[in-house]
């Protein structure tokens, strides 16, 4: 197997300038694979201008922004603007409390977020999907997002598993002091959605695996966090004969900017300085 390394940014097409800003860490080097959200309002725009030498993922967004599909079909997951209205902890309640009903909601958005995205790619595209704040974890969601994707009648090539390698940590516990406390406890939280999905994920035979790095560094993957860390995940990588994605959040939006949901809880999280980190 070729080892790939796939330094990777989410959050592709939130706005035009954020996607440029995205790119020009590409036009440094620094960057080889990004996700798209689509429902962008600025989505056209930012794959005309996305060169074709980037590993593209479709990152399935069900927590901010408005919805791609009728609004009607999915009133568990929008509000009455037909925005995307439920945190990450309602929707794992949904997930159990109301799992076929919201399954087949989720599946309609999935598809029709999937179908968006598609329709600037090529017809030999494989699939490569991720979710926006890795709701696609979720039982009901993930779920929902094998019926979409298998509904597509593609080739599936990659879908993250955002879960950093616990052994890292066991092995080499000194390591933790580029963690926060909040990250162990998302990398918990993920590897145990991990766990309940494995099987389907079992059956999801023609995805590439890959370990995932930016979990346990969440929010802050600066430079020194990187070149401490890197050796040991690619160590992992290596004996797990897997590829490696690193996921970044490059690209800072900037006060007054078109935003997904100008009302999103989350703005802070978008315009933080830790997004200019890696240029130090």
């Amino acid at each position: 197997m070729t080892f790939l390394i796939y330094y990777h940014s989410d959050d592709y097409a939130f706005n035009i300038d954020h996607a440029r800003r995205i790119l020009s860490c590409r036009d440094k080097g620094a960057l080889n694979s990004v996700s798209i959200l689509a429902n962008s309002a600025c989505l056209a725009e930012a794959m005309e201008i996305l060169p074709g030498d980037l590993a593209v993922s479709i990152h399935l967004n069900f927590c901010e922004g408005p919805c791609v599909a009728d609004p009607a079909r999915i009133p568990l997951l929008v509000d009455k603007r037909g925005y995307f209205c439920r945190s990450f902890a309602q929707m794992l309640v949904l997930s159990f409390t109301r799992h076929r009903e919201v399954r087949r909601q989720l599946a309609i958005e999935c598809s029709a977020q999937i179908r968006k995205v598609l329709s600037f790619l090529p017809d030999d595209y494989a699939l490569r999907i991720d979710g926006h704040r890795h709701y696609h974890m979720i039982p009901a969601v993930f779920e929902a997002v094998y019926m979409a994707a298998q509904k597509t009648g593609r080739k599936t090539a990659y879908v993250r598993i955002p879960r950093d390698p616990w052994r890292i940590f066991l092995l080499h516990p000194r390591l933790l002091r580029h963690t926060r406390p909040l990250d162990i406890v998302k990398n918990l939280v993920l590897s145990a959605l991990s766990f309940l999905n494995r099987r389907l994920y079992g059956r999801w035979k023609e995805p590439a695996r890959a370990v995932f790095f930016g979990m346990m560094c969440a929010g802050e993957m600066t430079s020194e966090r990187v070149r401490a860390l890197l050796p040991f995940y690619e160590k992992q990588a290596a004996k797990e004969e897997k590829h490696l994605e690193l996921m970044f959040h490059p690209g800072i939006l900037l006060k007054g900017e078109p935003f997904l949901d100008p009302s999103s809880v989350h703005l802070p999280f978008y315009e933080s300085e830790n997004r200019n980190l890696g240029k130090r």
